[in-house]
């Protein structure tokens, strides 16, 4: 499934990386004879031996340059040396940045750009970016990708090394311009290459409306800069139509900005309470307070599932550990990291997991997940379909049903 050719290198660089640190002996492409008839090669593996992993490195670096037989590419070995030492950490969300990296991930990250039309996550489990859903009327959608699609190529470069960061830039571009993607289909067991043109694709990040008996529903799809005021907006419209319960949707939310989450939950929360915290490697605690003045009391159901992730999770831990809200669906994606870009120099950078965050209760959610106060899995015939209505919804329903319940008390 994976270009392994390009995983075996950087499997290699890792552990390289791994060896060096723990001091184990690095034989060179030489037979061993070689290498003990010659004094000069053997003196300087000795000292590449008996050196910290700094002047291992140079060390290394020296005999290449008087023995190697082929000319050396000394980006693609520095590149790769950095990456692999990043593969090392294990950690799927810890990666190295190019300097034309980094340049994309910089680029104005607004609501609306050029791509496909897709939301994207890294699966825990195989470390490959996937499609968790896409957008009606998109690129994606018209040409046929499908939630679960695992992404192995894009444009015929293989991209099973990189982050999600890293796969998302080389997938957006200019407004039409091609953009071809291979990806590993589960369900047929094989590749499927899929053709599409780029368009400017608006990402919805709050939509609501009014259900029946008074039922507000507000489905947010991410967490960026505009979500907060979104949901204001939408919540008093609904107000103004008379709503007297609410729905709140965040399934297939991967996240985003966890400021966005804290300001969407501080409605609910009253002042002076933690939102969520941080906690860091050494013990160094951030937190995140409620402080919006409002502390808006309203029968409330919040829906959940699996690719619920990240920032969804914050918000649905805080909805359910201060108890002003009902959460039903299925366990969230268990996200609870913190990464930190840092500039290494050269226009270059690495993300590093540097905390974990916390919920007002004290639990890491970080590999465990939120559980929802009622579990209702998704009907197995609405699982390969890309939209569904309302009311073939069953965890919907399911909402509306405990709603009305709260709505009677």
């Amino acid at each position: 499934m994976k270009d392994w050719k390009k995983i075996t290198m950087g499997i290699a660089i890792g552990v390289l990386a791994v060896a060096l640190a723990c001091e184990t002996t690095v034989l060179i492409g030489l037979k061993r004879e070689t290498v003990t008839a010659s004094n000069e090669i053997a003196a300087l593996q000795d000292e590449v031996k008996a050196s910290p992993l700094t002047n291992k490195i140079n060390g290394i670096q020296e005999l290449i340059d008087q023995y190697y037989l082929y000319d050396m590419d000394e980006t693609a070995v520095r590149e790769w040396l950095l990456r692999g030492m990043m593969w090392g950490l294990d950690d799927v969300y810890s990666t190295y940045y190019t300097a034309e990296e980094m340049d994309a991930i910089n680029q104005d990250t607004s609501a609306q750009y050029s791509g496909i039309g897709a939301v994207l996550t890294t699966d825990i489990d195989t470390k490959l970016v996937t499609v968790v859903k896409t957008y009606e009327g998109s690129p994606s959608a018209e040409a046929g990708m499908l939630a679960g699609d695992a992404i192995v190529e894009v444009n015929g470069e293989s991209v099973t090394d990189l982050d999600l960061s890293t796969t998302v830039t080389k997938i957006k571009g200019e407004e039409g311009t091609p953009v071809s993607v291979r990806v590993w289909r589960k369900s047929i067991e094989d590749y499927v290459t899929i053709d599409m043109e780029r368009r400017t694709v608006e990402i919805p990040s709050v939509a609501g409306e009014m259900l029946s008996d008074d039922i507000g529903y507000i489905i947010i799809e991410s967490w960026d800069m505009l979500t907060a005021s979104q949901f204001a907006k939408t919540f008093n419209e609904l107000g103004k139509q008379g709503m007297q319960g609410l729905v709140i949707d965040v399934r297939d939310n991967p996240g985003g900005l966890v400021q966005a989450a804290c300001d969407v939950l501080d409605i609910f929360v009253p002042d002076g309470e933690k939102l969520v915290y941080t906690v860091d490697k050494n013990g160094a605690e951030r937190d995140y307070l409620s402080q919006d003045q409002q502390d808006i009391d309203i029968p409330l159901v919040l829906l959940v599932n699996g690719h619920s992730a990240s920032s969804s999770e914050i918000f649905a831990g805080g909805i359910r550990d201060y108890g002003v809200g009902t959460l039903i669906g299925e366990k969230t994606f268990g996200k609870g990291i913190v990464q930190n870009i840092i500039d290494i120099g050269d226009g270059e950078a690495i993300k590093l997991t540097v905390a974990e965050y916390y919920l007002p209760s004290g639990v890491c959610i970080h590999g465990e997940g939120v559980e929802p106060d009622i579990q209702e899995p998704l009907d197995e015939s609405l699982a390969e379909k890309p939209t569904f209505t309302h009311e073939e919804d069953n965890q919907l329903q399911k909402a509306l049903e405990v709603l009305r319940g709260k709505m009677e008390q």
